[in-house]
């Protein structure tokens, strides 16, 4: 279930076909999950701006159920393959984290928390 969602003002034709797939490894490896369960979003050509000035640049947000390093782990992790595959410089991203519980993430019909109670 954890979400990884970028949104940048770089131009899509500037995205590798395969970004989706390397990111979704990325956030599996930095998380400690399976990949099957990872979600990614890529939003390019945002009309953003950072100090007034329209240079690379990308909004990531990382949401999870726990996670299994700290925020400076995983963003040590992460942060290189955003600079590399966006080409955007180091401080070129902010990385927010939302830690959800079991109780307050839906999935199929039920609470998280619900859905596996039912499976025991």
């Amino acid at each position: 279930m954890p979400f990884l969602d970028i949104s940048t003002n770089v131009s899509k034709d500037k995205v590798t076909n395969d970004f989706l797939k390397k990111a979704t490894e990325k956030m599996a490896a930095a998380l400690s999950k399976d990949p099957k369960v990872c979600v990614v979003r890529l939003q390019c050509d945002a009309s953003m701006t950072r100090n007034g000035v329209n240079t690379p640049f990308a909004i990531v947000q990382l949401q999870s159920i726990g996670f299994a390093k700290t925020p400076h782990e995983i963003t040590e992790l992460l942060g290189p393959f955003f600079c590399e595959a966006l080409g955007i410089p180091d401080d070129g991203y902010y990385i927010f984290f939302n830690d959800f519980t079991y109780e307050n993430v839906g999935y199929n019909h039920k609470s998280f928390r619900k859905f596996l109670d039912s499976k025991k």
